[in-house]
């Protein structure tokens, strides 16, 4: 039987790639994103109920990045 995955960063083995390390397994360990994922809001309770619905999530475009001075 597999063992299941590590539960932080700091217990996961080095051969892991750090974004998979770092990644959140729960709600618990998002940081920020409260107006969605705080307790109450409709994000988090579809997430809970074990039903999460489709949703779009929509907000500005990132600035672009600035061109490179060379």
């Amino acid at each position: 039987m597999p063992r299941p995955p590590p539960k932080t960063a700091a217990h996961a083995p080095l051969h892991v790639p750090l974004p998979e390390r770092l990644r959140p397994r729960t709600l618990a360990e998002v940081v920020g994103q409260q107006h969605l994922l705080g307790e109450g809001m409709p994000l988090r309770i579809a997430f809970e109920s074990g039903q999460p619905h489709s949703c779009i999530l929509w907000g500005r475009p990132a600035p672009a990045r600035p061109p490179s001075r060379g």
